[in-house]
């Protein structure tokens, strides 16, 4: 059966949606998509918003300091300047907030 996504959060160039059948949840930035299962999807979210960037970012070759993220998958990483980290930051954190109102509904 093929995935019917409903969308939490879609903003220029990031998408956050959870299949309607599966549960599973897609993060989409650019041309990047990754499938998450919910809890993977809201630990990533919480390691995430976890992170500061003066603190994580490094200086990359080109001369922007850019933060490197990990996603649950060992061989993706993510890298952001610090402007693409607080959108992303804010998106992601509105997405757990519907995800987790969409559960509670769910179970009355």
């Amino acid at each position: 059966m093929p995935c019917t996504p409903e969308v939490l959060v879609d903003v220029t160039d990031l998408n956050v949606s959870i299949c309607r059948g599966c549960q599973r949840v897609g993060f989409s930035y650019k041309n990047v998509l990754i499938g998450f299962d919910k809890e993977d999807f809201k630990a990533f979210v919480y390691s995430f918003s976890e992170l500061q960037f003066e603190t994580s970012a490094v200086l990359f070759p080109i001369g922007e300091r850019r933060i490197i993220v990990n996603s649950v998958h060992c061989d993706i990483q993510f890298s952001f300047n610090r402007e693409e980290f607080e959108n992303i930051r804010v998106h992601l954190n509105q997405s757990i907030t519907l995800l987790n109102a969409k559960e509670i509904l769910s179970h009355h």
